[in-house]
């Protein structure tokens, strides 16, 4: 009997539980659910629109203004709260960041909700004072929507998203993005990394259009952020044990405590200043159309810029998922080697291909962060060092070329540009 009323009430806790679990995975559904199509009612009635940012003529200090322009753009979201995403679908809103380069002409946009522009304007003017503003056509205008083997003068087209990839001694089973990538802190008084690209976006011959898109939704202190800082927490406490781990001595053989290298130690302090920092939802992406087969050149050189920001366990790299690959070469395969590239180039590789143009184009059109390599969080001042206005002067007062100017070279006479007037729809690019 007493077995028997064990067994009874075994199965009454077992089924009841059951139910409420089920339950709680049904609510969560139907609230997943609500959120999402909330979400696709409100971006629906929403309007984006393109600006072409004309830099001030001369910048001493770029990339600890942009980390506080983009400190604003995240501080817009700390009054909002659940109910902004969960009853209008209102949260956080895109800002995607563009350098085009058109016949070694170069060109900065952004890409925005309508709604925002005075907000932007605003908060980019009060960092950069004489910064023109201008609403513009895309700058993909006249470009096809989907990729079908060319896009209007472009037969050649080569896509890739950047994402932070653990190294050989990376450690810890949370996300890579925990570990940061070089900030602009790191950077020398007299170097700014991205003069690296605007040079390189210049030197693009006649026939090609690169661009490098940061897409970006800033972050505020929410639930996001309070779901990724918790995950970067737990990758912090996996490194830390890693790092403090017993090994063999070399020698002896016997266990010996490991203490913190300074290497180490700085890697830890910078994860947690990162959990402590503003963060930006981000994806990172490059794109290369080109009427001559130059594109390969075009993205190593572009490629190029971002080995800058390696840092001490990461670097920032192409994933496969976010990459067109268009050969295999079979060399794996001895003696048939040969054969087996040419049957895997001219079926798999090239069937492969074909996909991928299409949903990477497709990505790059869009501006989309959903197709591709998954997105990364970045502190503000890691974005700050990935993007920013060029400087014109250094600290010591070096001169370092007018890279302001140059990124509207092509445009038209600047000077007669009227901040608040729409372009020309014949503006030369």
């Amino acid at each position: 009997m007493f077995f028997a009323e064990l067994v009874r009430h075994f199965l009454w806790v077992l089924l009841f539980g059951g139910f409420l679990s089920i339950a709680s995975k049904l609510w969560s559904w139907i609230d997943e659910l609500f959120v999402i199509n909330n979400i696709g009612k409100w971006f629906g009635t929403q309007e984006f629109t393109f600006l072409r940012i004309f830099p001030p003529a001369e910048i001493k200090s770029s990339m600890p203004e942009t980390a506080n322009f983009f400190s604003t753009l995240c501080a817009q979201y700390s009054s909002k709260g659940p109910n902004d995403m969960y009853l209008t679908g209102e949260w956080h809103d895109q800002y995607t960041f563009e350098i085009h380069s058109i016949d070694g002409k170069v060109g900065m946009f952004v890409k925005l909700n309508r709604k925002d522009i005075e907000f932007f304007r605003n908060a980019l003017e009060s960092r950069f004072p004489g910064t023109r503003i201008v609403e513009s056509i895309d700058p993909f205008e006249g470009l096809p929507v989907e990729w079908k083997g060319q896009a209007g003068p472009y037969d050649n087209f080569l896509a890739m998203d950047f994402a932070t990839i653990g190294g050989k001694d990376f450690v810890g089973e949370g996300r890579h993005d925990a570990f940061p990538i070089k900030t602009w802190k790191e950077f020398e008084d007299d170097i700014d990394p991205i003069h690296q690209l605007i040079s390189g976006l210049e030197s693009v011959e006649n026939g090609t259009h690169a661009v490098v898109q940061f897409a970006m939704t800033p972050i505020g202190e929410d639930d996001i952020d309070q779901k990724i800082k918790s995950k970067w927490g737990e990758t912090y406490s996996e490194a830390e044990s890693k790092f403090l781990e017993s090994k063999k001595d070399e020698i002896t053989g016997e266990k010996t405590d490991k203490k913190l290298s300074e290497t180490e130690k700085g890697t830890l302090k910078n994860v947690d200043k990162k959990i402590s920092s503003h963060i930006i939802k981000t994806k990172i992406r490059v794109g290369v159309f080109s009427s001559i087969s130059n594109i390969g050149t075009v993205a190593g050189q572009i490629s190029g810029y971002f080995k800058q920001y390696s840092g001490d366990l990461v670097s920032l790299y192409p994933p496969k998922e976010g990459r067109v690959k268009v050969k295999d070469s079979g060399e794996t395969f001895g003696f048939f080697g040969p054969w087996v590239g040419i049957i895997k180039n001219k079926i798999y590789w090239e069937i492969k291909s074909k996909y991928q143009k299409k949903y990477m184009y497709s990505a790059l059109m869009s501006r989309s962060m959903d197709i591709g390599a998954e997105p990364q969080y970045y502190s503000i001042d890691e974005m700050a060092g990935l993007f920013h206005f060029p400087i014109t002067v250094y600290k010591s007062g070096k001169g370092v070329g007018e890279y302001t100017k140059r990124i509207s070279s092509g445009y038209g006479d600047e000077s007669s540009v009227d901040t608040k007037a729409l372009p020309p729809s014949n503006l030369p690019f």
